[in-house]
């Protein structure tokens, strides 16, 4: 069959569903796309252990139907470097030819049959939310959780919870913590701890539209379906830890301040502190937060006063500036808040207005003092 399709669409199409093929598959055939063709539309699919993609695009051309599998690292190396045109694809049984203005290339494909299969379990429920929506909760918590924790893989994930007319994303790695609650129609009860792997691709090809994306988690899998797209995640097994526990509820001194006049203090008196401990003193007095900074082997240290809303009692808390800097990168708005109780208790952050149907908070645990 000889087909026409447009190379930056088609190539946009594969890039994005390369990414979840894994460096090592578990089976050869996993290192390739499986295209089905048929009625004027290709649909490409990559898998690997961790879920798999599904993508379409329109063509031009014959409207037999024909399915083949094609390595996928030599196919994206042979496109990356073509200017933008229309390609032909001639593909006869396992022999692929692409043609292009000036040149062409040949491929040999490779058969079907032991590609897996599109994963269809029964789903528990639907959640229905729009592509901006679910992007905004991805981009707000998944930078808390764990990268590699090979204890308590549960906490790699971003849990999502369904409940009490919230769409609740969480990301969490022990030391600090994000909650993003956004309002939706009641639906029954659904969460599900979705992959860090799988939470990074969708946060790639996820469009920051208003389109729909439709969710459907089952046992073992949870399906995302949006604009030409259709991803389907493993799911990580155990119980996601009780996140409503660890936010306090008593944090009564509350400082108020300008969040880039903070980061931009935070950030010049990191230059100064221990890089292990990664410590700065954070001094609440009389609407102004003083910030310090030590390291005893280097015989370093930096002060910086910064004008804030405070009329509390004097307070002293020790900080993770690397932590607190990636907290306040995602607050949005121009001002935050830090409500804080005890100098070893968990410290929030918040904004000073959230954004409509959204209430975001974080949480981090202080370091402690000399």
């Amino acid at each position: 069959m000889r087909i026409t399709i447009k190379k930056g669409e088609f190539l946009s199409r594969l890039q994005a569903a390369s990414r979840i093929i894994s460096s090592k598959p578990t089976l050869p055939i996993m290192s390739c796309f499986l295209f089905n063709i048929k009625g004027g539309t290709m649909f490409i699919t990559a898998a690997s252990a961790d879920g798999q993609i599904r993508t379409s695009l329109e063509y031009s051309g014959d409207m037999v139907e024909t399915s083949i599998c094609i390595d996928a690292k030599m196919l994206l190396n042979s496109l990356k470097m073509l200017p933008e045109q229309p390609l032909e694809m001639n593909i006869q049984g396992l022999n692929v030819c692409v043609r292009y203005e000036g040149g062409k290339f040949q491929l040999m494909g490779q058969e079907t049959k032991t590609f897996p299969a599109m994963k269809d379990n029964d789903p528990l429920g639907e959640i229905r939310t729009t592509c901006k929506q679910f992007l905004n909760g991805l981009l707000k918590t998944q930078f808390c959780s764990s990268d590699d924790d090979e204890l308590r893989p549960i906490m790699n994930a971003v849990y999502v919870e369904v409940c009490d007319g919230n769409m609740n994303y969480v990301g969490s790695d022990g030391h600090r913590l994000s909650l993003l609650q956004q309002k939706m129609p009641s639906v029954p009860r659904i969460s599900f701890a979705l992959p860090k792997k799988i939470s990074l691709i969708l946060k790639a090809i996820v469009p920051n539209t208003d389109d729909e994306i439709v969710i459907l988690p089952s046992g073992n899998n949870v399906d995302f379906s949006f604009k030409n797209y259709q991803v389907v995640g493993q799911l990580l097994e155990g119980r996601y830890p009780n996140y409503r526990s660890v936010i306090p509820g008593d944090n009564d001194k509350i400082v108020t301040i300008e969040t880039n006049m903070l980061m931009s203090a935070i950030s010049r008196v990191a230059v100064f502190c221990n890089q292990s401990s990664r410590l700065i003193r954070f001094s609440m007095k009389n609407n102004m937060l003083t910030l310090s900074g030590r390291d005893y082997d280097l015989s370093t240290d930096a002060e910086e006063k910064v004008q804030c809303e405070y009329d509390g009692v004097d307070y002293e808390i020790g900080l993770n500036h690397i932590l607190l800097l990636e907290i306040l990168s995602i607050i949005p708005g121009d001002r935050c808040q830090m409500l804080v109780s005890d100098p070893s208790r968990a410290v929030l952050i918040k904004p000073e207005a959230n954004e409509d149907g959204e209430d975001l908070t974080c949480l981090i645990m202080p370091l402690m003092l000399e």
